[in-house]
């Protein structure tokens, strides 16, 4: 049960990385995103909600002693909060997703434009 919060800690870890990385490559390259702050917002909140229900996973295993009162009901328990961890995770990840793919997008569409006026100034 410890692993399992630790484990989800890792992903929210690498995922946060990841988007730090791609933010401060769209600011070094200074490309221009029209919904790049939503996105940046979207990865904030799916990454405070992967946080919350890590950090609820992780008290959950504190709670679990299987000589305690009811311990089938503190593992269906952790059971419900591991599946919440999950699917808030895989929104998170989603969300980086969707930020990386914004951003690659703005370096296709600067990469085919620079190449249309490599082309024109030949041809001239």
């Amino acid at each position: 049960m410890v692993r399992l919060g630790d484990r989800g800690q890792k992903q929210i870890d690498l995922f946060s990385t990841i988007a730090e990385r791609t933010e401060k490559f769209y600011t070094d390259k200074g490309k221009a995103l029209t919904n790049y702050d939503a996105l940046v917002a979207d990865v904030a909140a799916k990454k405070t909600a992967a946080q919350s229900a890590v950090d609820t996973v992780k008290s959950t295993s504190v709670e679990f002693k299987c000589d305690g009162n009811d311990p089938k009901g503190v593992a269906a328990t952790f059971k419900e909060r591991l599946k919440a961890e999950i699917a808030a995770m895989k929104a998170y990840k989603t969300s980086v997703k969707n930020l990386i793919v914004g951003v690659k997008s703005v370096q296709r569409t600067a990469a085919s434009t620079g190449g249309k006026e490599a082309t024109n100034e030949n041809a001239q």
